[in-house]
Order: structure tokens, then C-alpha cells, then sequence
């Protein structure tokens, strides 16, 4: 039997147990199979596991019910127009649907658990792809000195990474931390230093100011061993998120893309991929000044400024938070995202490339599902929003409409 053919029989078995609609024939079916394997038990166990249950549930919930319903609606429609045919109602067709999510979230949640196999595939529509199991990448992060020392940051032991006259560089808990522990010294030995990440790998910084900076996947923020002067200068490439410790005397003031974010003191998201077509700088608390080509934009909490460079205009908007932060809090986050954005942000995160087959579709999807989630369960996902498919040889997704 393939693996979603028994996935989808045994979830549709579990659906129909936990609504207490199993016939006895189905009860004793369902009883053989937890009798094989302590593993099917642990997967019959896990369903009443609501934090992981919720977890999961969370893309599916945000998935647009409407358009799908809409879908199903339509196939309806047609078959009822064959002749010779009798429907039932339509309360019935949208229970239908809203059972097949159900099942189609417990056949993921099986396929997730079931040993791996060396030479099995994964399957999307039912057709075997051969390709490993592509997990969140574990790269290590690096540290560049401005000698152009590289130093791997272990990310799990911490330690001292180097100590100069005045300044300690430590790596804790997935933080890299600047202490200044003697300012005179310290500003006699003022070096630019460089933490990037690479994809698929997230990272902390404590500068030496105090201030945090939480740098996304394929991102870089180059920086001073120490602040002197009128204001605390960095610059980032990719995506980073900013808690800035307050100074008046000296505004904390950030460049990426040509776009300058002064600050005093305040907590602000930057996203400056080279790929992308625009620069975007959203406020979640403070106040910031986006400037651009002698534009510049005040920013209220909740508003966006984003650079068009195409275009050549700064324009401001209200944003959604929890959409530009979920990439922060280990989340993927859709709100009807085009398909470009969508595969742009899995291809960081798990360091492959993609390419379409045909014309690009007009596909916009909507949802959550975490980061920590193997690739070919996050592309599952996807397909279970309708209209799309994927089928991934060595490190590249091939985008099927």
C-alpha cells in the first residue's frame, strides 16, 4: 500500500473514531493496527497531545476556507448537471469538505510519524519524488573580524569568542554578546565587525550599546567593536529585527539598500533582501525617520514604509504585526502571499532553489506552519490550499500548476 493510501485509510479511520461513527467491523481494523506497532500507538496517543495537535492545526486554520468551499461548490455544480445523478444537499457537501481537512491534516500527521526509509520518496499527488527529507538547515553562523579572521559560532556551548583590552565577544545561548569592560580602552581598539547567517539559520547580537538585533536567514549586520561620535552607525543586508537601547546624545542609525532608519530608542523590523523588489521598515514600537532618495517618512507603531526602487517611491501603510514578526517567533506566515514571496522565503530557510514549470501560476496563499517543520511537510501544506503542486528533484522545487 503507498504510504498516503494507508495514510489517508487509517486518518480517515481516526477522524471517524473520534466522532464515535466507526462500525464495528472498522473498530476491529482500527484495533489490529494499534496492536502491530508501539508506534502506532504513540501516533494514536499523540492525537490527544493538544499543544502539538494546535500546533499543527494552525496553518490549516488560516488556510481560506471560503475560496476552497467555493471550489468545491463549483466541481458540484458541474457533476449535477450529468444526467441520471441525485446530490444531496448542500449542508452535506460542506460537512464533506470540512471532513477531508480534517483527514488531510491527520494523513500529514502520519506520514510525519512513520519510520523513515532509506530508499522511499516522498509523494506529492500520489507520484514518488526520490529525495531526502529536507530539515531546517544547520549551518553555524559566522563571525568576521575586520582582519578577516572567520570564527564559526557554535550556537550551543558558551564561551569566550575573543577577549580584547576593554571588550569581551561571548557566545551564549545563541547570542553573540559585546561587553565593554573598559571604555577607554575599548575606544582606543574600535574594529567593524561582520555576523552573518547563512540559510536556513537564525541569529542573536548584543552590541555593545546594549542593543539586540535578531538577524532572519541569508542576513548580515556589520558593525563597531565600540559607538563613539554622534551616532551609533550599522548596516544590515537581509532581514533583521532591532531593540534599540535609548540614547538621546546618539541616534542609533541603520543602512541597507540605500534606505537610512534613524532611531533613538525603539524596536523596529528591516527587511532588505537584494532579491527583493522593495525595501520595507515596519515600527512596532518608538518612533524611527525611513529616508530614501531625500524622501524621508515618520512611522507610527503598526505602519510600514516600504521603498519601491522601480518605482522610486516611499510609501507608508498600516501592516499586519504578527505577519512580519512570524519569521522572529520561528514561524512561516501567509496573508494571501504571492507565490514568488512564498517560495522566496522557503528557499532561504531551506537553502534549495526553484523553478516553474510553464507560466508562473496567480496563486496566493494564506496560512501559518512552523519553521521547524521538514520541507516536505511545509509543501504538503501548501498543496492542500488548492491549485498548485510541487515535485522537488536534488535541491529544487519544481512549481507544477
Amino acid at each position: 500500500m503507498e504510504i498516503n493510501q494507508e495514510a489517508f485509510r487509517l486518518a480517515d479511520l481516526l477522524v471517524r473514531y473520534l466522532q464515535n461513527e466507526l462500525s464495528l467491523q472498522e473498530e476491529q481494523e482500527l484495533q489490529l493496527w494499534l496492536a502491530e506497532d508501539e508506534f502506532h500507538q504513540q501516533l494514536f496517543l499523540s492525537l490527544y497531545d493538544e499543544p502539538a495537535v494546535e500546533q499543527d492545526l494552525q496553518f490549516l486554520s488560516g488556510i481560506a476556507v471560503s475560496k476552497a468551499w467555493a471550489k468545491v461548490q463549483g466541481q458540484v455544480a458541474e457533476k449535477a448537471e450529468e444526467p441520471n445523478r441525485r446530490w444531496l444537499p448542500t449542508t452535506f457537501w460542506h460537512n464533506v469538505a470540512a471532513s477531508l481537512l480534517l483527514v488531510s491534516f491527520l494523513g500529514i500527521t502520519f506520514s510525519r510519524w512513520m519510520p523513515p526509509k532509506e530508499e522511499a520518496g516522498i509523494i506529492y499527488n500520489n507520484k514518488p519524488s526520490q529525495f531526502k527529507l529536507i530539515p531546517p538547515s544547520k549551518a553555524k553562523p559566522l563571525l568576521t573580524l575586520e582582519d578577516g579572521t572567520v570564527i564559526p559560532l557554535e550556537n550551543t556551548l558558551p564561551g569566550t569568542v575573543q577577549d580584547y583590552q576593554g571588550l569581551k565577544i561571548l557566545e551564549k545561548n545563541g547570542q553573540l554578546i559585546y561587553l565593554v569592560t573598559g571604555e577607554k580602552a575599548n575606544a582606543s581598539h574600535i574594529n567593524l565587525h561582520t555576523i552573518s547567517t547563512p540559510k536556513g539559520v537564525q541569529h542573536q547580537v548584543v552590541l555593545p550599546d546594549g542593543s539586540r538585533v535578531w538577524l532572519n536567514a541569508a542576513s548580515s549586520l556589520r558593525f563597531p567593536t565600540a559607538f563613539t561620535g554622534s551616532a551609533r552607525q550599522v548596516k544590515l543586508t537581509g532581514e533583521g529585527y532591532f531593540e534599540v537601547a535609548k540614547n538621546k546624545q546618539m541616534p542609533f542609525k541603520v543602512e541597507a539598500n540605500g534606505t537610512t532608519i534613524e532611531v533613538l530608542g525603539t524596536h523596529f523590523n528591516l527587511k532588505a533582501y537584494p532579491e527583493e523588489k522593495a525595501t520595507t521598515t515596519t515600527l512596532i514600537e518608538g518612533s524611527v525617520k525611513v529616508s530614501q532618495a531625500n524622501v524621508s517618512k515618520l512611522l507610527r507603531p503598526g505602519q510600514q514604509a516600504k521603498w519601491q526602487e522601480a518605482q522610486k517611491d516611499l510609501k507608508v501603510m498600516p501592516v499586519e504585526l504578527d505577519e512580519v514578526l512570524a519569521w522572529k517567533n520561528g514561524l512561516f506566515q501567509f496573508n494571501e502571499t504571492p507565490i514568488p514571496e512564498v517560495l522566496r522565503q522557503v528557499a532561504r530557510w531551506y537553502d534549495v532553489e526553484y523553478q516553474y514549470q510553464g507560466s508562473q501560476p496567480n496563486i496566493h496563499f494564506t496560512g501559518q506552519i512552523s519553521r521547524q517543520n521538514n520541507l516536505n511537510e511545509v509543501l504538503n501544506m501548501l498543496e492542500l490550499t488548492g491549485g498548485i503542486h510541487f515535485k522537488i528533484k536534488n535541491k529544487v522545487i519544481e512549481i507544477i500548476p
